[in-house]
């Protein structure tokens, strides 16, 4: 059979612009069948030399996890923390490496810090050394408990002299600086020689502490006025107490003449002890009549006074065309029982009264007070002078002699010497 060729089909006219790669055409086999061309292998590029690569250090193998141990990212169990405590954490041992600054940091700021952190921390061991110095100081202070008497005073001014009265005086004591140490006596009215017998018993009293004692006279209408005023050092009552006479200082504020004005007090001390400052307070206990100091016992010895004479007394009656009608005054500060008075002698000078009487109420340690004064009926007795008998002086030694009075030159008698004699014996109690 015979067949006709087939005619070759002409190629596309090429585009004005650069044509798309023509496809491959496909092949014809010998047997008919089409298959599609092979692709060409695009020639491979050398790629450079690469540098030599340094060796990587061998990592160590790892080992499997010990019991109570936990891997990375395993949370930790009881038994592992139990473990690690009793091997003992090698971490407390080996020392951190100083953290590096945070980036952006400045190396001053970096510096700065750990001297900043080094100051912290000697201000605390600072603040902790001085409040244990502190402690250590204040551990193991000393406090007294105090029987305080305020017993009387004498030569007071009279406030109330323009008014046509007398003071009405009251004696405060205290501690400066502590408020609840303060207490004071009553109002004794119309006088200058106020006898007010005051006991209290005084808690808190440190070793430096003194006691202040201030009087004044009472006004109804209007404040009060400053009498006079006296500080007794602890060197004065400590340890042993102290009974006596102080005499006062700014008794006339208003003037350049001041009075010879004292008070009369007894301070005792009942015990010491130790407390901390922070718990020691003040505290004032007034004593009753029941609780009061008690009359000398029995077996204390009993004080003979003998009032004898007196000498060269002013006259206080020369305006009334007259003498002086003296008598004299002994009592023990503080104790009213104890007064004794002797006869009035009229129109004398040098006046005589030999009188003997006991004195009630006086113990070992306490002084006499005598004083000499007018008489004068209708008016107040005027004062020709006075004079105090030291303690030391009535026991255990007995006394005779004559004592120069004080306050007696005042008015037309100025610069006279006046005298009173006495004689102070005891008498110790009887055997049982």
């Amino acid at each position: 059979t015979t067949r006709s060729p087939r005619k070759a089909t002409p190629e596309p006219a090429p585009d004005p612009a650069p044509p798309p790669a023509p496809a491959e055409a496909a092949v014809v086999s010998p047997k008919g069948t089409t298959r599609s061309p092979r692709k060409e292998k695009a020639p491979a590029v050398e790629p450079a030399p690469a540098k030599p690569a340094e060796a990587a250090p061998k990592a160590a193998p790892k080992k499997a996890p010990a019991a109570g141990r936990r891997e990375e990212g395993q949370k930790p169990s009881k038994e592992g923390k139990a473990e690690a405590k009793a091997e003992g954490a090698p971490a407390k041992a080996l020392a951190k490496e100083p953290e590096k600054p945070p980036a952006g940091e400045s190396k001053a700021e970096g510096e700065a810090a750990p001297k900043a952190a080094a100051k912290k921390v000697a201000a605390k061991l600072a603040a902790k050394q001085a409040a244990a110095s502190k402690n250590t100081e204040e551990k193991g202070d000393a406090y007294y408990q105090l029987k305080v008497r305020i017993l009387s005073a004498r030569g007071l001014r009279n406030a109330d002299d323009s008014f046509g009265g007398t003071s009405d005086p009251f004696c405060i004591c205290e501690i400066p600086g502590k408020p609840k140490s303060r207490f004071q006596t009553k109002v004794i009215f119309d006088t200058t020689e106020p006898v007010w017998n005051l006991e209290v018993e005084l808690t808190g009293a440190a070793l430096a502490d003194c006691l202040k004692f201030i009087v004044y006279d009472k006004d109804t209408f209007s404040s009060k006025d400053l009498l006079g005023s006296v500080e007794l050092p602890p060197t004065k009552f400590l340890p042993g107490g102290f009974s006596g006479e102080l005499k006062l200082l700014d008794t006339n504020g208003g003037s350049a003449v001041s009075a010879e004005s004292y008070v009369t007090v007894k301070v005792d001390v009942i015990k010491s002890y130790s407390a901390d400052p922070k718990s020691a307070k003040c505290s004032v206990k007034k004593m009753t009549e029941a609780s009061k100091t008690p009359l000398a016992s029995k077996d204390a010895p009993k004080l003979i006074i003998t009032i004898v004479c007196a000498k060269n007394l002013r006259n206080a009656d020369w305006a009334a065309r007259g003498l002086s009608d003296p008598y004299c005054i002994c009592e023990v500060p503080g104790k009213p029982l104890s007064r004794i008075l002797t006869p009035v002698v009229q129109d004398k000078l040098d006046p005589i009264w030999n009188c003997t009487q006991q004195v009630l109420d006086w113990e070992p340690g306490d002084s006499l007070s005598l004083a000499v004064m007018d008489k004068d009926f209708g008016n107040r007795d005027d004062l020709l002078g006075r004079v105090t008998l030291p303690a030391e002086k009535c026991y255990p030694f007995t006394f005779e002699g004559e004592l120069p009075l004080k306050d007696s030159g005042t008015g037309r008698g100025k610069g006279t010497t006046a005298t009173l004699t006495i004689k102070v014996t005891t008498e110790e109690p009887a055997a049982a």
